[in-house]
């Protein structure tokens, strides 16, 4: 079930809460670690950005990819999460050097909220292909200890849901012709909400 939508107030105060909390690292030469400090965003009477919430916090460069980090875990309310995923995106993903200031103000900022993920069981991977809704699922496939998932708005990149599956497993470190009757699947829908 996809999340209920975000009013303008909503979007705004979350979006800002973004860009302000990478924006306090630069300019107090905080630690990214001091993810709760500096930081004031009235959310007063907006009891959704105080609940818990999944979501991932995306950073885009001349629209490339410049950082992505979230978590599945609703372990913190979501205006906070929103903070400590945008610094991460900044600073910890381990794919990119950390953002530089000359470079914050020319990022686009995404915030991608998700609604609980449930599981999908499939007997094969021809069935997930048949089952998977480009533009409107976002993907999480485990095996193991290996775990990682695809947001809905990777779609714009890999369109065709055999592609969309095999990048998914090589992210994962699984050989892209791999697939297992352990293999588990989650489907997940979100919201993206973007400066």
């Amino acid at each position: 079930m996809a999340p209920t939508p975000f009013t303008e107030l909503e979007k705004h105060r979350l979006l800002t809460l973004a860009r302000r909390s990478i924006r306090d690292c630069f300019e107090q030469a905080e630690s990214p670690d001091k993810l709760t400090s500096g930081i004031s965003i009235d959310c007063a009477g907006l009891t959704r950005l105080q609940q818990p919430s999944c979501c991932f916090v995306t950073l885009l460069l001349a629209d490339q990819l410049r950082g992505c980090m979230g978590t599945l875990e609703e372990d913190r309310p979501l205006a906070e999460a929103v903070q400590h995923n945008a610094r991460a995106a900044a600073f910890r993903d381990p794919r990119f050097l950390p953002l530089q200031p000359e470079e914050l103000d020319r990022c686009r900022i995404e915030i991608s909220v998700l609604s609980e993920p449930r599981p999908f069981p499939v007997a094969s991977e021809a069935e997930l292909l048949t089952a998977l809704e480009p533009n409107r699922h976002g993907l999480i496939i485990g095996f193991g200890k290996k775990r990682g998932l695809f947001l809905p708005a990777v779609w714009q990149s890999l369109p065709k849901p055999d592609e969309f599956v095999r990048q998914l497993k090589r992210k994962i470190g699984l050989p892209t012709d791999f697939w297992s009757d352990q293999v588990q699947v989650e489907l997940f829908q979100s919201e993206t909400l973007s400066d």
